[in-house]
């Protein structure tokens, strides 16, 4: 059911937000209705998978040996012209990133050529942090999780879009 309900949002202009594995499954779910990747899917839920669209994250391979963390408190790079870096009103910003899981750079270009706008990376530029889907009212997916934004730092920007684009 949460691909369908991914799909209704998606096709029919209505505004989504995911974040975390709420971006994984509509990454899914536009590889397989949009890419007809049918059998695209997550290592998470499928370690054995060849093609996955969305895989586990290990800094080694992300960085080609210079070290880096992916958890936690994390820089992230809004990318020019996306919605995100309007709304935070800058170019970097510190995030809270939770899941080991994240796009696979096999797929970025095929994902982004459909329509699929990177918002935001990480500090080195090659983890996709964030997702836009370019004509769409709000679709919009993090890998980080807006809502554990320190309560001093005020509502996150992301989350104040969210409740205008669906109020």
């Amino acid at each position: 059911g949460y691909l369908d309900a991914i799909e209704f949002a998606r096709e029919g202009q209505v505004p989504y937000f995911g974040c975390d594995l709420g971006m994984d499954l509509a990454v899914v779910e536009f590889a397989r209705r949009v890419l007809t990747l049918a059998t695209a899917h997550s290592t998470e839920h499928d370690p054995a998978l060849r093609d996955a669209v969305i895989i586990e994250l290990s800094p080694p391979e992300l960085i080609k040996g210079k070290p880096i963390d992916i958890f936690g408190d994390q820089l992230v790079r809004f990318t020019k012209d996306s919605r995100l870096r309007d709304w935070m009103k800058a170019d970097t910003g510190r995030e809270e990133h939770r899941d080991r899981y994240g796009v696979n750079t096999k797929f970025k270009n095929q994902l982004v050529r459909a329509g699929l706008k990177i918002a935001a990376t990480d500090e080195t530029q090659l983890v996709v942090r964030a997702l836009e889907l370019t004509g769409h009212p709000f679709f919009v997916l993090t890998s980080f999780l807006p809502q554990l934004r320190p309560e001093k730092s005020g509502p996150h920007p992301v989350l104040q879009e969210f409740l205008r684009a669906i109020g």
